[in-house]
């Protein structure tokens, strides 16, 4: 093959990949087996079990499009493509899996159940505090670790971190993979397929499916869908860190009310012994405090009682608000504040 240039819809269209290994049974033989660890010669059939009429308008129900299939009549495979990451990838494969799962019909026995394999490749890192490029989980005992049963396997190809592939991954074959479905031009495909028959005949597959115009709208609708979905998420997330700045701006408030709850009793308890001649003054004077709620700079021209020259020599528990208002010269009181003030007794009143 001859073939340049990028490639108009790879396999992380999640239509095309669908589209792709529901033509070619052998792409998706050996896909399976690489997965898997078997041997292509150990697959007798593959059979999916949900098929779509390929380049049809896709319906609500096709709209997930991931891909069902018997292996060898006796287990049970499903595959999806997941470009964009919704945060519920977790509850989505354990969903299908048990879905799958539940496959009994009525007189069988439980023993007759399948065994049930879901496997899903993304093309974002699901754990980003544990990264690993194929990642297999199963139930366990969570002391020794024994297995309760293999009847159940969640796995996942993290399409984003090829490079943490281990040895085991690249004998299977599983690295070449991933590196194929996020191939975005025509020689770079072909390099990673080259000296293996069951990546080039994915790879022609996905050409010839790029060369029908059906499957091609199908493709685009997808990626159309795929977009407008991505830019809602980041549209969800601006508007999370925003919330989020206006919670923690709204917790801040919170914790000063209680502050300004007790400036309030007090400044009353000093208006109460008479402390201010002008219960005008002492009106704005509290509600300016109440409003910027013992804010930094304002704290930051405390002085302390000892270095007040007003009460001529008085100082009492009460003097707090007095302190707050003084501003010390070498004369006394500041012209503004001494034509204010009216201290009995006092040395800066007027």
């Amino acid at each position: 093959m001859n073939l340049t240039g990028p490639i108009d819809y790879g396999f992380r269209n999640d239509y095309m990949f669908r589209a792709a290994l529901q033509l070619s049974q052998k792409a998706l033989i050996g896909l399976i087996s690489s997965l898997l660890h078997l041997p292509p010669s150990g697959i007798k059939s593959v059979t999916i079990t949900n098929p779509i009429t390929l380049g049809a308008t896709i319906e609500d129900k096709d709209f997930v499009l991931d891909t069902n299939v018997l292996l060898n009549n006796n287990t049970l495979i499903n595959l999806e493509m997941q470009v964009n990451n919704l945060y519920n990838w977790p509850e989505r494969s354990l969903s299908y899996l048990c879905r799958n799962f539940d496959q009994l019909n009525k007189g069988q026995n439980y023993s007759e159940l399948k065994p049930v394999i879901h496997i899903g490749f993304l093309d974002y890192t699901l754990f980003p505090e544990h990264p690993e490029f194929y990642a297999t989980y199963r139930l366990l005992n969570l002391k020794d670790h024994f297995e309760y049963s293999d009847k159940l396997t969640l796995s996942v190809v993290d399409l984003k971190h090829i490079e943490l592939a281990t040895e085991a991954d690249k004998a299977y074959g599983i690295d070449k993979w991933a590196a194929l479905f996020r191939s975005i031009s025509w020689e770079e495909i072909l390099m990673t397929a080259k000296n293996d028959e069951y990546l080039m005949e994915a790879t022609k597959t996905l050409y010839n499916l790029n060369a029908d115009d059906m499957v091609r709208q199908r493709c685009q609708a997808r990626m159309d869908a795929e977009l407008q979905e991505q830019y809602l998420l980041k549209k969800i997330d601006t508007l999370t860190a925003e919330n989020a700045a206006k919670d923690a701006e709204i917790e801040s408030l919170k914790k000063e009310l209680p502050v300004c709850s007790r400036m309030y009793n007090h400044n009353l308890t000093l208006k109460g012994a008479g402390t201010f001649h002008s219960d005008s003054f002492f009106d704005s004077i509290l509600l300016c405090e109440i409003l910027f709620c013992l804010r930094r700079e304002f704290l930051s021209q405390y002085i302390p009682q000892s270095t007040c020259h007003a009460y001529g020599g008085i100082s009492t528990a009460d003097d707090t608000y007095h302190q707050r208002q003084c501003k010390i010269t070498d004369t006394g009181h500041t012209p503004d504040v001494q034509s204010t003030y009216h201290y009995q007794g006092g040395k800066g009143g007027k």
